[in-house]
């Protein structure tokens, strides 16, 4: 080779070199992360594994149709904007970063390998995984920053199982920051795996937590109820030298003592919790009674609904049932009617129980019922000297109950203080004569005793 070819063959390696580390990509418009006109900076569009350093800033809404593997360069995912990968993410640990302030949602699996604090969700920015995850290195995926309570939340959605693969894997939940795993969370590395919820920060696990290296630690800094860690199954730490948090609650202490991380993981896409509801409402007022309609948009384990009613939106007591679906991602409709409502307000409030038990009491919703007083004289005929007199509405405190025969004479008088009354007869077969009153009401009918 001659001086003058060896000079040009060692600037073109040069230059390669050199494009090669300083590949700085910026997304223009929204389309597919493969399509290099949609790209400015680099070379075409970045590509799905292979790259040198440098940037890839998807600041548009962007999809890709296959895997993408982050290497020794800076993922950026802008706020506000959804970054799709149809495939698996592998972050290797060769110095990157993945930067998400917007959306990222990977459909397959999450293999998150680089170092401390490499893979970071910012105020506003959430990540989906729905395939499994496997966290290498430690501290590797940090949800949160630590900024002062009301600022967006950063979130984390993993909808299978989380691994820590290897020693010193970890995850850190921040202040202000949250994260729901549908599955389990195991480890089957080495020790020193960690999971630190920081104070202000917030995690439901819905499976089980089983962490088995030596030294592996389990961590919830925060102090006082609310918990901000909740795990529906177990959570078992048996390496030598791991250390467990004591402060940590159920799907049952979070629905009732956290119940904004509660809405926020119901309100999540094929959600692990039992019962999504799309509305509850009042929907037709008659002259007679009350109609009700409802609908789920998923259902998981689910048994059926309690209605209940409540006559001064306090106690509440149960009038009648409605069988759910069991477990669907199907929008379902629901409809029930109250025969007996007062005049005033009724309160109706709905409650859903699960084939394990597992209760949940959605918010209250009020019917104004209006028509003519009336008391409800039932059965007639009287057959098993049981009679039941119902009001359809609350004025005086106490109800007064007489019975006569034709003759005017009293055979029976009783008081309540319910607007629904169970009376025992022992009456001889006739017809007799029944007088309600509660205050200025006054009502007379006749009753036939079998």
């Amino acid at each position: 080779m001659t001086l003058r070819s060896f000079a040009l063959a060692t600037m073109v390696c040069l230059i390669t070199a050199v494009s090669g580390v300083a590949q700085t990509y910026t997304s223009s418009t929204d389309g597919a992360f493969g399509t290099g006109s949609n790209w400015s900076g680099g070379t075409g569009a970045p590509p799905l594994s292979g790259q040198s350093y440098g940037s890839v800033t998807v600041q548009n809404n962007m999809s890709t149709s296959g895997n993408y593997t982050v290497g020794s360069f800076v993922l950026n995912v802008s706020a506000g904007k959804t970054f799709t990968i149809n495939g698996n993410l592998n972050q290797t640990n060769s110095g990157g970063t993945i930067n998400v302030y917007g959306t990222l949602i990977i459909t397959g699996t999450l293999t998150a390998s680089a170092n401390t604090s490499s893979f970071i969700i910012y105020p506003g920015g959430t990540v989906y995984v729905q395939g499994a995850a496997t966290i290498n290195n430690n501290n590797a995926i940090v949800v949160g920053d630590n900024t002062a309570p009301g600022a967006p939340y950063a979130s984390m959605v993993f909808e299978s199982n989380v691994s820590f693969a290897s020693g010193g894997a970890g995850l850190t939940v921040n202040e202000n920051g949250r994260v729901a795993v549908y599955g389990n969370i195991t480890s089957s590395g080495g020790g020193g795996q960690i999971l630190n919820v920081n104070n202000g920060g917030q995690m439901y696990v819905n499976g089980n937590i089983a962490l088995t290296g030596n030294g592996d630690q389990i961590n919830n800094n925060n102090s006082t109820n609310p918990y901000g860690l909740y795990v529906n199954g177990t959570t078992t730490n048996s390496g030598g030298g791991a250390t467990i948090t004591s402060n940590e609650g159920n799907k049952a202490a979070m629905q009732s003592g956290d119940p904004g991380l509660y809405s926020w993981v119901k309100s999540l896409p094929s959600s692990p919790l039992p019962v999504t509801l799309l509305y509850f409402i009042v929907d037709k007022i008659t002259e007679t009674n009350v109609e009700l309609n409802w609908a789920t948009a998923s259902e998981l384990n689910f048994n059926y609904f309690e209605i209940e009613k409540s006559i001064d939106g306090k106690n509440f007591s149960s009038i009648g049932q409605v069988g759910g679906h069991g477990t669907t991602k199907e929008e379902h409709l629901y409809s029930f009617t109250d025969d007996e409502p007062i005049i005033g307000k009724n309160y109706y409030q709905l409650k859903s129980v699960d084939f394990d038990g597992h209760t949940e009491i959605f918010e209250v919703i009020v019917a104004d019922f209006i028509t003519g007083k009336k008391a409800s004289v039932y059965p007639n005929p009287v057959t098993d000297h049981n009679l039941h007199v119902d009001l359809n509405f609350e004025d005086k405190p106490t109800t007064q109950i007489i019975i006569t025969d034709l003759y005017g004479g009293q055979r029976l008088a009783s008081s309540s203080t319910e607007i629904q009354t169970q009376v025992s007869l022992q009456l001889e077969p006739g017809i007799y004569v029944v007088t309600v009153v509660n205050g200025s009401f006054k009502q007379v009918s006749r009753l036939l005793v079998k």
